[in-house]
């Protein structure tokens, strides 16, 4: 990854190479240390190798361990839509959202210690201002806060997170200073994630928020993975065309038009518009083996979805972008829960 990029990335709501050092001012004292699941590893368990070629691979696996899955399998005769979501959605950049849930992992860990001092308090449950929006995790539930300072460009950044039912919610909520101006770097970003305790399930949510030419924008992304079914899904779509992004280094995601993922780690299936185009051309439904995109696969068992089938169209009909800003600007409904 060049330095440019990794500038606008350790910029970002949850990046690795900030997070896992940043300086961090915190009060409260600390408690007995709790244990809080890995995200990235509930999802890379069920990834096949070719998916896993992100910068937060480079991390989990070692840098030659990467460069090898990187020449891994032959793409000079790929399918070009798995290949462009692999390029959007699995490789290292600023929509990597490995690397990010990667970076939700190295602050988790960083907190175990002090958690215990909140998470025997009874959860304060956040009713999610979803709207229509089609995201499926409305209601949350958090017993503790933490504030992150010394983020360059960050007018505020707060992380939620708490434990109920035998799950673990998160919410890392980011707002770059320069929102109301069209600034796009670092990112106006939420991730909220749903961890199951034993490890076996994760359900997550990407949100970013840019206002352009006075007109605020998002794009959203859905992930699930369930390591004992080995059934990973992404989704995703933007409410930005091609032409309405803020800056390069901006998150959106470039496959805005609409596009699901599935897959079993045999076979790769995948649905929609694989595109960020003005004009969104005709959808795909493209079924390759995992080692191989260029090879046809068999995707009659994963053909069907779990996850939201969203569309540029539906999520400006459903007035995303304001959805956006109440969740990671206003934060409206969010409790009052003990600070870290």
């Amino acid at each position: 990854m060049n330095s440019s990029v990794r500038t606008r990335i350790s910029a970002s709501v949850i990046s690795l190479a900030v997070l896992s050092g940043c300086a961090a001012a915190s009060s409260g004292s600390s408690g007995s240390s709790t244990t809080i699941p890995n995200a990235l590893t509930i999802v890379q368990a069920t990834l096949p190798s070719a998916m896993k070629t992100s910068s937060a691979a480079a991390v989990s696996l070692g840098d030659d361990d990467v460069q090898e899955l990187r020449s891994g399998p032959s793409f000079l005769v790929a399918d070009a839509n798995i290949t462009e979501l692999k390029t959007r959605l699995f490789s290292a950049g600023p929509t990597d959202f490995q690397f990010r849930l990667k970076s939700i992992d190295s602050r988790m860990d960083e907190l175990e210690s002090q958690a215990g001092s909140c998470v025997s308090a009874t959860a304060q449950e956040w009713a999610v201002p979803v709207g229509t929006s089609g995201i499926p995790l409305a209601t949350m539930y958090f017993q503790c806060s933490f504030s992150v300072t010394g983020t360059s460009g960050v007018s505020d950044y707060k992380i939620f997170f708490g434990k109920k039912d035998g799950f673990w919610y998160l919410a890392e909520l980011q707002i770059n200073s320069g929102l109301e101006t069209g600034s796009g770097e670092p990112p106006t970003m939420a991730v909220l994630a749903k961890i199951a305790d034993d490890s076996t399930t994760v359900e997550a949510y990407q949100i970013s928020l840019e206002k352009i030419s006075g007109t605020y924008h998002t794009s959203v992304t859905q992930i699930l993975a369930n390591k004992t079914t080995m059934i990973f899904e992404v989704s995703t779509a933007s409410t930005a065309t091609s032409s309405q992004v803020a800056s390069s280094g901006a998150n959106m995601t470039g496959l805005g038009c609409g596009v699901q993922m599935k897959t079993d780690g045999t076979n790769i299936f995948g649905s929609g518009v694989f595109s960020q185009a003005t004009s969104c051309p005709s959808s795909a439904t493209p079924c390759v083996l995992a080692s191989d995109f260029g090879s046809s696969g068999t995707c009659t068992s994963i053909n069907t979805f779990s996850s939201v089938a969203m569309t540029r169209t539906a999520l400006s009909s459903a007035g995303a972008a304001n959805v956006a800003k109440a969740i990671i600007v206003d934060k409206t409904g969010m409790p009052s829960v003990t600070s870290l």
